[in-house]
This record gives C-alpha cells, sequence and structure tokens, in this order.
C-alpha cells in the first residue's frame, strides 16, 4: 500500500486529514474507521498523540477473536449533488448550470452555443480573469457531481454502514472479528489491519437514518 492509497481513509478535520506513522506503522483513520499498515516511507510521524492508536490496538484486540469474511454488499444508490448540480464544481455558472452551453429557439429552428457567462467553461468565472477560470470542488460531493446513499448491512454480528464495509471489501482477504457491544470491530487483511465501528441499532431504527 501507498501512500496515496492510505490517504483514501483520510476525514476531512485537520488532525486526521492525512496519514500519520508511530512505532513503526502508518496509520489513516476519518473517525469511522482506521487502518494501518507496515511503515510507508514519507509518511510523516505522529505528533500530537491523537487519535491514540496504541491504547485502541490494546484494549480491542482479544486472542481467539473469531473473523468472519465480508459478504456481499449492495452498490450504493447515487443521484446528482443538488449543490452544483452535477458539475463536481462548488460554483456552476447560473446560466447554463455547469453545462458550459445555453439552447433557444424560434419559430424555425433551435440552437445552442457557449455559454457567454461562463465561457462554455461551466462554472462562474467572476471577471473572467484567467486567475478564476479553475473550479473549486463541491464539498458535498467531493467532485464526482453525485451523492451516494448507502444502506447497512450485518456482518459479525454487529451492523455497519455499506460505506465502509465496501471499503473492507476492496482490502485482500479481509476479514471481520465479531464486535463487543459497541465496541470498534478489529479487521485483518493481507498487510494490515484495522477497527471499522459499528452501529447502534437502536439509534438506527428510531432515527430512521438506514
Amino acid at each position: 500500500m501507498t501512500k496515496e492509497d492510505l490517504q483514501k481513509y483520510c476525514g476531512e478535520e485537520d488532525i486526521i486529514s492525512k496519514p500519520f506513522s508511530k512505532g513503526g506503522f502508518s496509520y489513516a483513520t476519518d473517525g469511522v474507521l482506521i487502518i494501518r499498515v507496515a511503515q510507508i516511507e514519507g509518511v510523516e510521524e505522529q505528533i500530537i498523540n491523537k487519535p491514540n492508536v496504541d491504547s485502541l490496538w490494546s484494549k480491542h484486540v482479544h486472542e481467539g477473536d473469531s473473523y468472519f469474511p465480508i459478504p456481499e454488499i449492495p452498490e450504493p444508490e447515487s443521484n446528482v449533488c443538488t449543490w452544483c448540480f452535477g458539475t463536481g464544481n462548488v460554483n456552476p455558472c447560473p446560466e447554463c448550470n455547469g453545462e458550459g452551453v445555453v439552447y433557444f429557439s424560434n419559430h424555425y429552428n433551435e440552437y445552442e452555443c457557449d455559454c457567454e457567462t461562463c465561457d462554455g467553461s461551466g462554472f462562474h468565472i467572476g471577471d473572467k480573469t484567467e486567475d478564476k477560470r479553475e473550479p473549486k470542488i463541491c464539498k458535498r460531493c467531493k467532485g464526482e457531481g453525485k451523492i451516494y446513499k448507502y444502506g447497512n448491512s450485518t456482518v459479525s454480528g454487529r451492523l455497519y454502514n455499506n460505506k465502509y464495509l465496501l471499503m473492507l471489501k476492496k482490502l485482500p482477504n479481509c476479514v471481520l472479528a465479531e464486535a463487543k457491544d459497541l465496541d470498534p470491530g478489529h479487521f485483518i487483511f493481507d498487510g494490515g489491519d484495522g477497527f471499522i465501528m459499528p452501529l447502534d441499532p437502536s439509534f438506527v431504527s428510531v432515527g430512521g437514518k438506514k
């Protein structure tokens, strides 16, 4: 696994926004899932002892735990991001809705042409100077233009969000231990291990967050 691979498991907050190394391992976390592999060159040492990875591993890895393979997980539903109109940019052009072209017609014909408001770029460019032509990535969809709706699945006796189970499925030969109560579930894969937080079933059923 490379530093770039590990970055995919990081969160958005400053303290967890990039991988870190400690004690011969490199880590990445987004607050729900944390992954550990042998130390990767170029991944900086942890400066602040947060998250406390030593405590996490010492408390929640137990000899004799049973591990289970990740079952088939359904792919998420996807919808066009309403924040950026599917463009992936935070500021799509208000005239063409990010398409870069406008359409009009008369009694004789239908026409389309490059949008003059955005010069055909699809995003608002202010006063059209060159340094303002780069779009800003939409934070809601992270530039994909789509919002994904994930369900939940039960694995090894605990309920997990499918988003994270799909991430585990991509790890080679990944297996997941039975979580105790709402403690994090330990998983192992070829080349590393980590933890994933289960969902509280009562919260899911009452809150309707499925």
